[in-house]
Order: C-alpha cells, then structure tokens, then sequence
C-alpha cells in the first residue's frame, strides 16, 4: 500500500503523485508490528473475516494511508469480493430483475438474461466502495501480472526467511519467526523492490509494447466483400 508520503513510489507504479507533496515516511518496526496487533483483533472479533475486510480499517487505525492515498491489488477473487451475493448464469432472469429492483440499479423490462447479467457486473466491489468512502483510490493490476506489484518480492523475502529457521514446525514458534521476518523488512528493503519492479519488469513491458505497436500491422477486414469467391471467379476466367 503506498500512501501520498510515498508520492515516488506511486510515480513508480504509473500513477502520478499529487500535486503536493508530504514528506516522505516508511514503516518502522514498530509501526509494522502494530498493524500485526491490530489486523489480530480485528479478525478475532469478526470470525470470517477477509483481508479486504479489514485492511483499511487496520491502515487507517495505523495511521499508515492519508488522504487520496493509493492501494495496489491484483486480481485475486478475494481482492474483488462483492458486498453481497449476486447473481450468476445460474439464476432465473426473474430473480435477476428483483436483485437489480432491490439494489435500485435502472434496466430495462426487455433486456435479456446475458444483458442483465453485464449489468451486474457493475455493481461495486466492496473494496472499492470501502476505498472511495475512506478517500482512498484502488490500482487494479493487469490480470495475470502479479510480477508488478513489489510486495511479491517482499512475501517471497519473507517465506524464505520462515523457511529457514521454522525447525519446530509447531504455530507459536513459527509465529515468533513470522514476525521476525517481519522486522527485517526495511524501509532501503522496500525501496529496491519498488525500483526492481520498475526498472527490470515495468520497463521491458513497456519497451514489448512500443515493439509491437511499431511491427505488428493492423489486420483490416472489408465487411461486405468475399475474397475467396473473387480469387474464385478470377481463376475461372
């Protein structure tokens, strides 16, 4: 998560940083350990709680996102859970039409079932909707792309880490270890996975792009003329 304190690494990940810039800070041991404590007790007092659901309550209780900060997710399912259940393929069109008449969402009597469903497909997802009500803004990664976001490097850094000196394989050691690994993630850490990302991933996808644009030719098709029947006819004569 990059917040306006971190407006280079929001330049770093394609976005531009706002006009006014803070000054700059990264989490400290102390502050990382605290939103440990804090996504704890969330999840204690809500059984079944997702990531997501909480994630902005603990960054915000943290201190950690200001004002128009900026939250990168990838496309994971659980990244886009809706805040409710919607319906699906499976469902009658008749139900369909009272789940949008439920959520005050306009359509059309006459529209068909697939038609309702696109519909559908834009209502909200509860991250977002948390988000925007927080003044916070969500960076959707290209799907299939989690190489762009840093924190890959910082999740594997840290398994690694687990790995390593997890001896006793029993929860409480292993816990102790995980917040270890925690702690050896720097502010300097953090920064070169950024500029990893941006300088050996970012950029080749970039220069990928610019070469296909400059040598893939755009496939035109004429609508309305049938070239076989006219190589066809031209044979023939």
């Amino acid at each position: 998560m990059s917040s306006t304190d971190t407006a280079d690494e929001i330049v770093e990940i394609g976005l531009s940083p706002p006009k006014k810039r803070a000054k700059k800070r990264h989490f400290d041991a102390s502050t990382k350990e605290m939103i440990l404590n804090i996504y704890k007790c969330e999840v204690n007092e809500k059984p079944g709680s997702t990531v997501n659901d909480v994630a902005i309550k603990v960054a915000n209780k943290s201190g950690v996102l200001e004002e128009n900060s900026v939250i990168v997710l990838d496309n994971a399912p659980y990244h886009s859970r809706k805040m409710e259940k919607i319906p699906t393929s499976g469902w009658k069109k008749s139900d369909i039409q009272d789940w949008l008449r439920s959520n005050q969402i306009k359509f059309d009597d006459c529209l068909l079932k697939v038609e309702l469903l696109a519909i559908v497909n834009e209502h909200k997802k509860i991250i977002d909707k948390m988000a925007k009500s927080q003044n916070k803004i969500v960076l959707r990664l290209p799907p299939y792309h989690c190489e762009l976001n840093p924190i890959e490097l910082i999740w594997a850094d840290m398994k690694n880490y687990v790995a390593e000196k997890n001896t006793t394989f029993k929860f409480q050691d292993m816990k102790t270890i995980f917040f270890e690994a925690v702690g050896t993630i720097t502010a300097q850490k953090w920064k070169n996975c950024i500029q990893h990302v941006q300088n050996n991933i970012e950029q080749k996808m970039w220069d990928l792009d610019n070469i296909i644009e400059i040598h893939v030719k755009p496939l035109i098709i004429n609508v309305g003329e049938d070239s076989s029947t006219s190589e066809w006819d031209d044979e023939s004569e």
